[in-house]
């Protein structure tokens, strides 16, 4: 559990709450979701804070392909939030392999 919560904790004080994102990256969110409950707090906290303008200022963004977008200006960006997102998706993994050992149950001694 220490490790799960770590890797989680450690995505988010590098990354910030950003990192954890269901629309604008879902599969990454995917293995996100393996950490638990705790991945659809952080995205609740991400929409309702940055993404509703409670936490910094939203600006206007031009996209590549000419649509204006809204983002905060607390948005983490580059390598930055590629790690905080990277850790906490692998605290998802970690979870879901634990999970699995453990419904797989005790090795049976061989005679």
């Amino acid at each position: 559990m220490g490790g799960v919560l770590g890797m989680f904790l450690l995505g988010l004080l590098v990354g910030g709450v950003d990192c954890v994102d269901r629309r604008e990256d879902f599969w990454w969110f995917v293995p996100q979701a393996g950490n638990g409950p705790i991945a659809f707090v952080a995205d609740a906290l991400n929409v309702s804070l940055l993404k509703g303008g409670k936490v910094g200022e939203l600006l206007d963004m031009t996209m590549p392909d000419g649509r204006v977008t809204r983002i905060s200006s607390f948005k983490a960006v580059g390598a930055v939030a590629e790690v905080g997102t990277l850790f906490i998706a692998m605290g998802g993994l970690m979870n879901l392999i634990a999970v699995l050992d453990a419904l797989r149950g005790p090795r049976k001694a061989r005679a």
